[in-house]
């Protein structure tokens, strides 16, 4: 198709739309908060990651501390991890382990947002609202697993409930800082799991395979 000039009409590419650019703005902060951290990374960073222009970041968000909260949630556990626990002794180790399996995993995968949003939350910019909500989101489902394996008489430690949920979760979560943010060498994710139930298992006093506590 011509103009009336005679000059060739080229096609025009529609603008993405905006749940499309929001995402895309969502992924390219979280590469280059992972890559710069938090304070060094800019706007004109996300934006030119995204390959959007500058002034569209303004459509979805108000600030550089706006769109990192944002980015941070997804470190809240995943849906179905620490829940639905078995009712039967026999069952509970093997569940167990295998939501540790699944904590762990998903901790190393997130390690670089992770450490991101601690040095974000202790240069007290953004970041700790997330860390906040992920510590009390495990606590809440913790709480109900050791609230459910009591009653089955899975649990004999006679601590009270929300204190042990405290307990684990913060157990891990000191455990994975160190292991796979500060130490040089961290270890495979099956010997920190490993650690873990040991640890857990004990705090419990459930029984282990052998029917022992």
């Amino acid at each position: 198709m011509s103009s009336p000039s005679g000059a060739p009409i080229r096609d025009v590419p529609a603008a993405p739309p905006p749940s499309t650019s929001r995402e895309s703005l969502l992924q390219a902060a979280r590469r280059v908060f992972e890559d710069r951290g938090y304070f060094q990374a800019r706007i004109t960073d996300i934006t030119g990651e995204a390959g959007l222009a500058a002034g569209s970041f303004y459509t979805h968000f108000q600030s550089k501390e706006s769109v990192f909260d944002a980015v941070a949630t997804e470190l809240v556990p995943d849906e179905f991890v620490f829940t639905s626990p078995p009712a039967s002794a026999a069952e509970a180790m093997p569940w167990l382990r295998e939501q540790l399996r699944a904590h762990v995993s998903r901790f190393v995968q997130d390690r670089r947002l992770w450490l991101t949003t601690q040095q974000a939350a202790l240069g007290g910019a953004s970041g700790i609202s997330a860390v906040r909500d992920q510590h009390a989101t495990m606590v809440e489902r913790l709480a109900d697993v050791v609230r459910a394996w009591r009653s089955a008489g899975i649990v004999e430690a006679r601590t009270e409930d929300a204190f042990l949920a405290q307990a684990l979760a913060s157990m891990a979560e000191e455990c994975l800082y160190h292991w796979y943010l500060l130490d040089e060498v961290p270890p495979p994710e099956e010997d920190a799991v490993n650690k873990l139930c040991w640890a857990w298992q004990r705090v419990l006093r459930m029984p282990d395979p052998r029917g022992n506590r």
